[in-house]
């Protein structure tokens, strides 16, 4: 055994997955996530007429396994016309199948749509949330990485479907196994066919094989999540920047289709191996019952005498037969429940501890939201805070302050020096936006308005992106800094209505550069509001040359202090020495150099 006997046999690693298949079946799961993991109304009546309608066939199939044979005793006992009405009601099942087939169809589609809206309107706010603020350990890495938005958007889709799957289904999955065994119970009962003995072994081995088979599909399909996971968050990435990466060079393209390729294929082997195991063992278990019908009627043929059988014999044999056949279908349909059960707890149990982080990280920004008073200042004691690795290749990234640093309302902050030296860091660990080694004296508040280089529009018009899909914007007020923005008088030049041509356009296709910065600081102007402490400007004018930045930065820091007096920092590499001369008069100027040291950034004060 390799590790030092630490790796399980594989017999011992099947024997714990029949265990937990069997347990996962009677398991109710328990939620730690109040509200947030509460299925919405729309879905649980979707899942109940869903399941209900599953019971109800399952109850009518079985009532019409045993109808031939109560129609053969009615003829055998001379009820002629109650035989020959039930022989007319055994007939109708097709009509009965077809309708089944039709109308699950209408309830599973409404159900998925159910599904996928719950887990939109749950897990939607969750995801965007915690963007880029949960940090996940790789156990196979041996590190700390911020997972990705697709990595939490695909946990909190399948946690959530998991759970809500067990908990709808449970009341009927267990309902299911009552009926299987009730209908086993009555087919013992009246057998008088096929020996009695014979009739419970061939039930028993059956259910044992379905079982095993089950087994045997769940222990393979842990792997297969764990890999079509990866795979189709690699794809997802691809396909995102298919979809919204500008190509920089021809063989971009090229390069992200071969990638995408790559990563379908393996898909889709991923599929087809673990398709064709599940097709095996189906093929397997379809020649086993038909292996037990063959028997059967070979037994009873050789028991009475192919010379002696009559036709009341075959219909009594046919009739058993459908009997056991139901019944095979039934007891032995168990492990196939307790497997698609086993999947959803798998899907839950797995997502869990990824999940717990993601909602710990939603309740804590959600609760410093709540409770976060404002900030008269911010004072700094002297520090040292590094990023995490992301990499055992990473250098580690560490800031450095030897001062003391204090900001209060009014005061404006400069932060200058090279690119990569630590100002974007200084100003998203002010502002509580960044995932670092720090002490708790060390402050920080999500009381703020940041800027920065990353920041998009998404798809929506201009119009709704800008005013936040409001049914009554207030034009006038946008129109006035957009006008003290001089963007107004650039869109002007191309419309002849500002506000037509933004209900036209959209962000990505529509503006230059220096208009995208700028018309993502007129929404934050525009939403400014009294509970604002911090506005962090991080090169957001770095589009523009340094007249128009200028004026530009002089025109917010006007605006932004109008109603109440505010910290402003400002992150540039441009020259503007003229907006300094002239806020200097009012407010209090602060300089910050950021410089790389060996393998230090330092903050210092100027």
């Amino acid at each position: 055994m390799d590790n030092n006997g630490k790796k399980e046999t594989l017999i011992k690693r099947f024997l714990r997955q029949m265990q937990e298949l069997f347990v996962s079946f009677f398991i109710f799961p328990t939620d730690f996530n109040g509200d947030i993991t509460k299925p919405t109304r729309n879905l649980v009546i979707s899942g109940v007429k869903k399941l209900s309608f599953k019971l109800a066939h399952s109850l009518i199939v079985t009532i019409f396994a045993f109808m031939l044979k109560i129609a053969n005793n009615a003829v055998a006992n001379k009820m002629f016309l109650i035989g020959i009405v039930l022989y007319i009601l055994y007939e109708v099942q097709p009509i009965m199948y077809d309708f089944k087939h039709r109308f699950e169809i209408k309830l599973n589609t409404q159900y998925s749509l159910n599904l996928d809206n719950a887990i939109w309107l749950k897990g939607g706010k969750v995801v965007a949330t915690t963007s880029g603020r949960v940090r996940k350990y790789y156990n196979d890495l041996g590190i700390y990485k911020i997972m990705t938005n697709e990595e939490i958007s695909y946990c909190v889709k399948k946690y959530m479907q998991g759970y809500w799957e067990l908990i709808i289904g449970y009341p009927f999955d267990l309902l299911s196994g009552v009926v299987a065994l009730v209908t086993a119970i009555v087919a013992v009962y009246t057998n008088n066919v096929i020996d009695s003995g014979l009739f419970i072994i061939s039930i028993i081995i059956s259910t044992l094989l379905s079982f095993i088979t089950s087994c045997y599909r769940c222990f393979y399909r842990n792997d297969f999540n764990v890999n079509i996971r990866k795979s189709n968050n690699k794809q997802s990435l691809i396909v995102g920047d298919l979809l919204r990466v500008p190509l920089i060079v021809k063989p971009d393209l090229e390069m992200r289709l071969n990638k995408l390729e790559e990563y379908i294929k393996t898909n889709s082997k991923l599929n087809l191996n673990f398709s064709k195991g599940r097709n095996m063992t189906d093929i397997l278990m379809s020649v086993i019952h038909s292996g037990l019908n063959i028997f059967f009627i070979i037994s009873y043929v050789s028991r009475i005498g192919l010379n002696n059988i009559t036709l009341a014999d075959i219909t009594q044999i046919s009739a058993t037969l459908a009997i056991l056949n139901t019944l095979i279908q039934k007891v032995s349909g168990l492990p196939y429940l307790m497997e698609e059960r086993h999947t959803h707890y798998s899907d839950f149990s797995v997502e869990k501890e990824d999940f717990k982080e993601i909602i710990k990280v939603y309740q804590l920004i959600a609760d410093t939201e709540n409770q976060e008073k404002s900030v008269d200042k911010i004072s700094l004691k002297p520090f040292r805070i590094k990023y995490q690795e992301e990499s055992l290749n990473d250098r580690p990234f560490t800031l450095v302050s030897n001062e003391y640093i204090d900001f209060t309302l009014g005061d404006i902050v400069l932060l200058t020096g090279p690119s990569g030296s630590g100002k974007s860091t200084f100003i998203n660990l002010i502002t509580d936006r960044i995932a670092l080694e720090k002490s708790d004296d060390l402050p920080a508040t999500s009381r703020a308005l940041i800027y920065d280089e990353k920041m998009r529009f998404g798809s929506l018009s201009l119009y709704e992106e800008i005013f936040c899909c409001s049914s009554t914007p207030d034009l006038d007020k946008m129109r006035y800094i957009l006008e003290n923005l001089h963007l107004w008088q650039e869109l002007q030049s191309n419309c002849l209505d500002v506000w037509q041509w933004m209900k036209e356009k959209s962000f990505n296709n529509a503006l230059s550069n220096g208009q995208k910065q700028r018309m993502i600081v007129a929404k934050m102007l525009y939403f400014v509001d009294l509970s604002i402490d911090i506005i962090a400007l991080d090169e957001c004018t770095s589009g523009l040359d340094e007249v128009d930045a200028e004026r530009v930065l002089g025109f917010i820091t006007e605006y932004v202090s109008k109603e109440r007096e505010r910290i402003i920092i400002i992150s540039t590499h441009q020259a503007i020495n003229e907006y300094v001369s002239n806020v200097s008069k009012k407010h209090r100027v602060h300089f910050l150099r950021f410089e790389r040291v060996a393998e230090e950034n330092i903050i210092n004060p100027v």
